[in-house]
């Protein structure tokens, strides 16, 4: 068999597939999926369907399914953190483009000094490494390397 080939996994009756929820069942729950694939599926007579491969990053589990599309861009859309930005696979978009690396950096974070003043009885600065992404239109975010 060919898997570049379209039918490649389909059954000869070419029944429509079946349509899952975003889910892990592993965990319970939608919180934590990340996408890595969508691909076209041949239009529905109900709805829009798209394959899909994702996973979720609670547990590790991965999931490949046709899923109704406008679940999928429910999740493409939903951003914890910076609106605009989207995270898909393990890349970040930014005003609909891809960004890319453009550099690394260390970073320290210092506690705060001992209300007593000894500095002895204080906790250690933190290092910590981080990657630099940046969108053509000069949009930058560092990300934990």
């Amino acid at each position: 068999m060919d898997s570049d080939n379209p039918a490649f996994g389909q059954s000869s009756n070419s029944a429509p597939p079946h349509a899952l929820p975003l889910w892990c069942d592993t965990c319970r729950s939608d919180k934590h999926l990340i996408l890595h694939s969508i691909d076209s599926l041949p239009a529905g007579r109900d709805e829009a369907l798209v394959h899909v491969i994702y996973a979720c990053t609670a547990c590790g589990s991965f999931h490949a399914h046709a899923a109704p599309f406008e679940h999928v861009a429910a999740l493409l859309n939903k951003s914890d953190t910076i609106p605009g930005l989207m995270h898909f696979g393990g890349g970040y978009l930014h005003c609909g483009m891809p960004m890319t690396l453009v550099g690394v950096a260390r970073r320290v974070i210092q506690a705060p000094p001992d209300r007593d003043g000894d500095p002895e009885d204080g906790l250690p600065d933190v290092e910590f490494a981080t990657k630099i992404a940046q969108c053509e239109c000069g949009f930058r975010l560092e990300l934990p390397a």
